[in-house]
């Protein structure tokens, strides 16, 4: 990748940028505010040497504070490794992270030569998740994905794992990412994060027929066990759930993800059953935070530009607040993945907001709720 513009450079008559090519690395895990730690291999793929006491430098902008490391001399093709921490700035939230950064190579004059602008890769941010530690008489911090069925409850969550993921530029679509007319979640299912502490459960989506014996209940109290299959029937079950009383803060939802197709937010019977189930979370002291999915076949543009501001997804987020009686601001939406073949930083910076608040609840929460529950009984259920 060239730096400079030749007609410039022929006009003053400096040396002409090398042929040089740049491969970066991913970057090492950070949190927001702390350093960045990045690698990158350059190849000198030029007839002249780099000159000695060349420097690698990575560019100022909204986030990171301009800083460089010496490289020295790279001899006609031949490459180095070179590896560069720079500080960020102070009071930058997640939304502010700029889509990439520019690394530029330049000899002891100033001269540039050569540059590159990479991708941000939002696994860099994710220092902070790591840190997050599960209560007393829990091994992890749990936050539930339920909601309404094909509202891409599991594409969330795939999303979520191949943000974390150290490998390459490709997205890796699992199995369980359906999003059709039938349920594609059929199993509860605890889906631990790489690198964390923190567990996904992936639930059976919700629909008109579904979740009257008391299981969204028993899911929330924690004595629902993973691997529950939403054909079983939770009577024959039940004895043996209630034996598990004292390990229920293992399994116990520190956080709730309740997803909403916004299309539904126009059914009044649908958004009826959706509020129905809400509030059952509510009767049990937890708040959840409810987000609008699939507002980019409302919105198409929403897909390539996730973050940018459309009146359209605010309508809907005011929408989705009044019609299920919670407060504007616990309203998200998510644009997971779907399609897409390579990541997108957008996507997953988008993806990490909705993770990264929910972590923060979840961290608060399980300072209140790292007790042991109160015995729960079948009238706490309904079972006749």
């Amino acid at each position: 990748v060239h730096g400079g513009d030749p007609n410039t450079e022929k006009k003053s008559r400096q040396p002409r940028d090398m042929n040089l090519q740049f491969q970066p690395f991913a970057p090492e895990l950070s949190a927001l505010g702390e350093p960045l730690t990045s690698s990158i291999e350059i190849k000198n793929k030029d007839s002249n040497a780099v000159p000695q006491n060349s420097r690698l430098w990575i560019l100022e902008d909204s986030l990171i504070f301009e800083d460089s490391v010496e490289v020295g001399a790279i001899q006609p093709y031949q490459s180095k490794r070179v590896r560069i921490t720079v500080q960020t700035k102070g009071g930058i939230t997640w939304r502010d992270i700029p889509d990439t950064y520019t690394y530029s190579l330049k000899s002891k004059t100033g001269q540039v030569l050569g540059s590159l602008r990479v991708q941000h890769r939002m696994r860099s941010f994710c220092g902070g998740l790591t840190k997050i530690q599960p209560p007393e008489g829990s091994e992890f911090i749990n936050i539930l994905i339920c909601g309404f069925f094909g509202a891409g409850k599991s594409a969330f969550i795939n999303t979520v794992l191949n943000m974390v993921s150290s490998s390459d530029n490709n997205v890796v679509h699992q199995e369980f990412v359906g999003g059709g007319a039938e349920h594609n979640t059929k199993e509860y299912t605890a889906i631990p994060i790489e690198g964390t502490k923190i567990r996904l459960f992936d639930t059976w989506g919700i629909d008109e027929k579904n979740y009257r014996d008391g299981e969204l209940e028993l899911i929330v109290s924690g004595l629902m066990p993973s691997g529950f299959d939403m054909d079983m029937n939770v009577r024959d079950h039940m004895t043996q759930m209630m034996k598990q009383q004292s390990t229920v803060s293992k399994r116990r939802p520190h956080a709730i993800l309740f997803f909403v197709p916004f299309a539904l937010l126009d059914d009044t019977n649908l958004t009826s059953v959706m509020k129905t189930q809400l509030d059952k979370i509510k009767n049990m002291q937890i708040n959840s935070f409810v987000i609008v999915s699939r507002l980019d076949e409302a919105v198409p543009q929403l897909r390539s530009a996730p973050n940018n501001q459309f009146p359209e997804v605010e309508q809907y987020r005011q929408k989705a607040a009044t019609a299920l009686g919670v407060p504007l601001g616990l309203v998200r939406y998510s644009v997971p993945y779907t399609i897409e073949q390579t990541r997108s930083f957008q996507i997953e910076r988008l993806s990490f907001g909705i993770l990264n608040d929910a972590a923060a609840a979840a961290k608060a929460r399980a300072k209140v709720s790292s007790k042991a529950a109160a015995p729960l009984g079948k009238k706490a259920f309904q079972w006749d």
